[in-house]
């Protein structure tokens, strides 16, 4: 099943001004005083601001033990929050906690949980968060008020997305097929904005075989989003452009090939948008962030989630016969998350395809790079699969030279 886009950790839900940081003086006086499950949930939200993801685990396990039954609220935020950042076991706890204390509200302790738990458990918790929502827009379209109908629906059309993609996962396309079609069917028809129905095809026609239909499918997801991301990029790195070629021709003497100015661009596009946006650094918390800033014809409700734009990069590589713009998507995603490891293999592996060698192998460095930091979200990319993008890589930039 596809990670399905997470909410950042939310601010504490107390009216009251969060309590200080776990390393100030007056939160350690606090804690001989038996701080709250909010105090605790604040607790762990600024150490996940700071990256500090340990403190964040302990702080939120903590939270999770002392929340009340009388705050479900909270206890809902809390095992989200787990489901976020970790560990596994603690966040089933606490989702089930905050499930047996409202059983009949809020869809998300359930879909967090179908996520953690996976298999025929984890399908049966996405059911029956889906219900509710089902309850949720059925409410909204009778109140007819269009605003709020619309967001009902959009969130059921997420929810749908998400039961079959883990059908998909657990069933197969030969015996879950008919179900997921259906799924994402429906799910276009709620939310007609929204890519993941249709990307959401594309995957499934690709595991049936079926490459035309899934290029078509792909074709449909993109047509929402794609061009506003690509005139975003193209104006940042048009803005760095001379700049950029100025230094590219003092470092190389006028060479370097195709592969370096690629990352020369693609570098100074990462900087413009660490300078509007301050995500320098930012990792894992950057890839929940907002997107990218404006730009000629840019519409931050066209662009969906990062992982939506990660699998869409996937496909692209997969179906279509250009690799442009898999890198184009590759570059968004590590220019918003410096240190997801799996973005940067993936803009490794879209510029080695492409027949840009030196391009590749400066994506495969900063992947690396960010594979030993211990702030980076959890990845697939081994060290071994970036020794197999960086050979194929190597050699294309010998063919280049001889």
């Amino acid at each position: 099943m596809r990670q399905r886009r997470r909410r950042r950790l939310a601010q504490p839900l107390a009216p009251t001004p969060a309590p200080p940081p776990p390393h100030s003086s007056s939160f350690k006086k606090k804690k001989t005083q038996n701080p709250t499950a909010a105090d605790l949930y604040a607790a762990a939200s600024t150490a996940l601001a700071r990256e500090d993801l340990a403190t964040a685990r302990l702080y939120l396990s903590q939270a999770a033990e002392a929340c009340p039954a009388s705050e479900p609220d909270l206890a809902d935020e809390i095992g989200a929050a787990l489901a976020e950042v970790g560990p596994a076991c603690a966040a089933v706890a606490a989702l089930e906690r905050a499930i047996a204390l409202r059983p009949d509200a809020g869809h998300e302790k359930y879909m967090y949980l179908g996520q953690v738990l996976g298999g025929e458990e984890g399908l049966a918790a996405l059911r029956r968060g889906v219900a509710l929502l089902e309850a949720d827009a059925a409410r909204e379209a009778a109140a007819g008020d269009a605003a709020p109908a619309a967001d009902a629906a959009a969130a059921l059309a997420a929810g749908l997305c998400a039961i079959a993609e883990a059908v998909l996962a657990h069933a197969g396309p030969d015996e879950g097929g008919a179900e997921v079609e259906a799924l994402f069917s429906r799910a276009a028809a709620l939310d007609p904005a929204s890519p993941e129905p249709w990307q959401g095809l594309a995957s499934l026609r690709v595991e049936q075989g079926r490459a035309e239909e899934g290029r078509a499918a792909l074709a449909s997801a993109t047509s929402k989003w794609l061009p506003n991301l690509r005139a975003t990029m193209e104006a940042l790195k048009a803005e760095q452009g001379s700049s950029s070629s100025d230094d590219e021709e003092e470092e190389t003497g006028g060479g370097g090939g195709r592969g370096a100015a690629a990352a020369a661009r693609a570098a100074a596009a990462v900087a413009e948008i660490e300078a509007r946006t301050g995500a320098a650094g930012g990792g894992a918390a950057a890839a929940a962030a907002d997107p990218l800033p404006p730009g000629p014809s840019y519409d931050p409700a066209l662009l969906p989630p990062f992982e939506v734009r990660f699998e869409a990069a996937k496909l692209m590589l997969e179906l279509e016969d250009s690799t442009d713009g898999a890198v184009v998507v590759c570059e968004s995603l590590v220019a918003e998350a410096d240190l997801a490891v799996d973005a940067w293999y993936l803009l490794a592996l879209a510029l080695a395809a492409g027949g840009d060698g030196h391009g590749a192998l400066e994506a495969a460095a900063a992947g690396r790079a960010a594979l030993g930091d211990p702030r980076a979200p959890p990845a697939d990319a081994d060290a071994a699969a970036f020794e197999d993008v960086e050979a194929a890589a190597a050699e294309l930039v010998e063919g280049e030279e001889m």
